[in-house]
């Protein structure tokens, strides 16, 4: 009998080291690093789970990402945000410089690092239709998880974390612990699960994404957020003025308004600028202001709103511009603007060139696009209403729909803005909003005295 020769043997190893070093490339995919990385970001079993409770996951995920990425053959840096976020932070950290005191800017990189990363990574590696739908589902799938934890909460005072309600409100921990941030980010995925449930005719997909959405909205309700509940409006009213057009929708809001109105407790319905709540958030957006008026290029300095007044901003806009200044709001809006207005290039490239036969998948970006957008308009007018300029959650929205952006234009000759005309608009986007809040502000505090 013949023995193989050490050829042979040699030779029988190479299939097997090349299964090998695939199978170690496919582990080592920076979007396997994002996806562990966005399950510990959302559900945080790091900070209630007794087995890994404490451990450094978020950082070393985080780096495993970062090295894939690095590693991984192709990037994609076409489009404006990418700059557009590197000047928002280098406003910040001008705001800082203004003042004379260079101590501030190891506070705005440390601080705002994480979202630069997760932006950057987010943006260049989720940029296909697979890999969009794998994170729509986790971001779906966290925003149910979350609202079960809340009932829970709501009906025993304690969630499986350990987290308490708040004034009777549920929240979750990290930095879900405020009701408000709960209720912004569960708003922020039910055009994802709108988008999933359209995209598949299988019940058994239908069926969890229906329940999933019961189980959010009733979570929505007992955040007793207001903000949220009028994004969640605006949400609703968006998607069925595009499904059955502004006149059936706006004569079913004419209907159901006054009816919600009556069944909701008094928390959501008390919105006098003379309430006490309302009062304070009017009182800080003039603050704000008079912040602005004192250095209007640059602010008072990024994350020195509370030094001059004890509550927050309670408004996403005010409190960059106090921060700072024309500067930093310019950058901001040109950042979210400019993300915004990708989305809408998308949908205009497919209206004007698209063809559903030919080209499935371009249809079913356009669909994507036409849910970050709808996405955006909740978390809009949630942050409207709350202090969250710098929110995590807004840079995973923008990354997101960047990818999608990317994505979308692979093979298709769509071309992004360029940086200075988006900053063009941005700029005087940022003068018209800051007269506009004066004028509001002061009818406001006169139909309050």
């Amino acid at each position: 009998m013949n023995r193989p020769t050490s050829s042979a043997v040699d030779g029988a190893w190479v299939p097997r080291l090349a299964l090998l070093l695939q199978t170690a490339v496919w582990a080592l995919s920076p979007f396997h690093f994002l996806i562990a990385y966005l399950v510990l970001l959302l559900i945080r079993p790091h900070e209630f789970l007794p087995g890994v409770q404490g451990l450094p996951l978020m950082p070393v995920v985080m780096m495993g990402a970062v090295a894939a990425w690095i590693l991984a053959r192709e990037k994609d840096f076409g489009a404006p945000a990418f700059v557009l976020l590197v000047g928002l932070v280098l406003a910040m950290v001008a705001s800082r410089v203004a003042l004379g005191w260079l101590g501030g800017i190891p506070a705005v990189i440390s601080e705002f690092l994480p979202i630069l990363l997760i932006f950057l990574l987010v943006a260049t590696v989720v940029s296909t239709l697979s890999r969009q739908r794998v994170f729509l589902v986790l971001l779906f799938g966290a925003s149910v998880y979350m609202s079960l934890h809340g009932i829970q909460q709501h009906l025993t005072g304690t969630g499986w974390t350990g987290a308490e309600l708040l004034a009777g409100r549920i929240r979750y921990i990290g930095f879900f612990h405020d009701p408000n941030d709960l209720g912004l980010f569960l708003v922020m995925t039910l055009p994802m699960a709108f988008f999933l449930f359209g995209r598949s005719r299988s019940p058994a997909v239908r069926l969890p994404l229906v329940l999933g959405v019961a189980v959010v909205f009733y979570a929505i309700y007992l955040t007793g957020s207001r903000g949220t509940l009028l994004a969640t409006l605006a949400v609703l009213g968006v998607y069925f003025a595009r499904r059955y057009g502004w006149t059936v929708s706006a004569l079913l809001a004419a209907l159901v308004l006054p009816v919600l109105l009556l069944l909701l407790p008094s928390r959501f319905t008390d919105l006098d600028p003379g309430e006490s709540s309302a009062h304070g958030r009017v009182e800080a957006w003039y603050n704000g202001m008079q912040m602005f008026q004192s250095n209007p290029l640059t602010g008072v300095g990024w994350g020195r709103f509370t030094e001059f007044n004890p509550l927050t901003a309670h408004n996403s806009l005010v409190l960059v511009l106090a921060e700072t200044g024309l500067l930093g709001l310019t950058f901001w809006l040109a950042f979210f603007g400019g993300v915004v207005w990708l989305l809408f290039r998308v949908l205009g490239h497919w209206q004007q060139y698209g063809d559903a036969v030919a080209d499935p998948a371009g249809r079913e970006w356009a669909d994507l696009a036409r849910a970050l957008l709808i996405a955006f308009v909740g978390i809009g007018v949630s942050a409207f209403f709350l202090s969250r300029s710098y929110n995590i959650i807004l840079y995973l929205l923008a990354a997101v729909a960047v990818g999608a952006f990317l994505g979308y234009r692979r093979n298709r000759g769509l071309e992004a803005p360029g940086p200075g005309r988006v900053l063009e608009r941005a700029a005087l986007g940022a003068l018209v909003l800051a007269a506009a809040f004066f004028v509001v502000i002061k009818g406001l505090l006169g139909a309050a005295s």
